[in-house]
């Protein structure tokens, strides 16, 4: 890793480190967490999107880059299926298997992977996150939430999970595709503005991130064997995959350390969420998601010795 690269990392511990602190002081409480959550999600992020797809894409680049969509989808379709037979073989209940396995197979890309990505690759980095990111959604929203309610008696695929494809982030995506293809020039101010609410995402969700690990309690995982294997997936196995599928490809440089480093993001934010609509665990969801989080930071270091 460059001297930028933990440099990014130790500014993301500091900031986790104040978000925890100011969680333990009071000074940041569930609903402020949700008003983050809701800026975040709502406004910083598609506004991130719209100036990241119209200034580092080109018209060619989703075209030229197919491969990469097909490898990002692979790889977690790949991991979703062992972590079925994992579940399996462990025996989780069924009820939760379906949690289990999209806590294994899908990454948190934009709460943690915007920062963290964007920290030690710069902007640069970011066009292949978004590659990524667009797999990961559309996979999550579709056979991820089909795997979650499956138990529930309800169908597999329901229209509000395909509306949910619709998120402001992804349309935040969507709408610098539309300005990109046609040659849509944005007023000044209107480019500043969306800059200026872009650079919220980082900070805002460092913070999150920190005062989401202040309620970190290990001693309220149900299932150590399905933690170890959720650990397994997201800094194991998922981005070994993603890594063996790139070179195999002949893929290397910048490309390659990025999608890894994405692929071994935290558990997934939404999984916590989408459990508890469905009357499922989403306490241990969101300690899965706070535990991969905290650990991410001290996995970062050892991708960078296999590139």
């Amino acid at each position: 890793m460059t001297p930028n690269g933990k440099s990014a990392i130790i500014t993301l511990f500091l900031l986790m480190l104040l978000g925890l602190i100011m969680k333990k002081r009071g000074v940041l409480h569930a609903k402020a967490e949700q008003s983050i959550v809701r800026l975040i999600q709502g406004y910083a992020v598609p506004a991130l999107l719209i100036r990241n797809v119209t200034t580092q894409f080109t018209k060619d680049f989703l075209a030229q880059n197919a491969l990469i969509l097909a490898v990002s989808a692979l790889s977690i379709l790949v991991a979703l299926f062992l972590a079925e037979v994992l579940g399996r073989i462990v025996q989780i209940p069924p009820k939760d298997r379906g949690v289990f396995d999209v806590m294994f197979a899908f990454s948190n890309t934009i709460f943690v992977g915007v920062p963290v990505i964007s920290g030690i690759f710069g902007d640069k980095g970011i066009p292949y996150l978004m590659l990524y990111y667009l797999m990961n959604t559309l996979l999550f929203w579709t056979l991820g939430i089909s795997l979650i309610r499956k138990d529930t008696g309800s169908s597999w695929v329901s229209f509000s999970s395909l509306k949910r494809l619709f998120n402001p982030a992804m349309l935040g995506f969507f709408i610098g595709l539309f300005l990109l293809y046609t040659d849509t020039i944005l007023p000044d101010p209107l480019n500043k503005s969306l800059d200026l609410l872009a650079q919220l995402v980082t900070p805002l969700s460092t913070l999150y991130m920190g005062s989401v690990l202040a309620d970190l309690r290990l001693g309220r995982a149900p299932f150590f064997s399905s933690t170890l294997l959720i650990l397994f997936g997201r800094f194991v196995f998922v981005p070994a995959t993603t890594l063996f599928l790139l070179t195999a490809l002949g893929f290397s440089g910048l490309l390659v350390e990025v999608l890894v480093v994405t692929s071994a993001l935290p558990v997934m934010a939404q999984a916590s969420v989408m459990a508890g609509h469905y009357g499922k665990d989403n306490t241990y969801a969101a300690l899965m998601t706070a535990l991969t989080t905290f650990l991410f930071l001290f996995a970062v270091p050892f991708y960078f010795r296999f590139f």
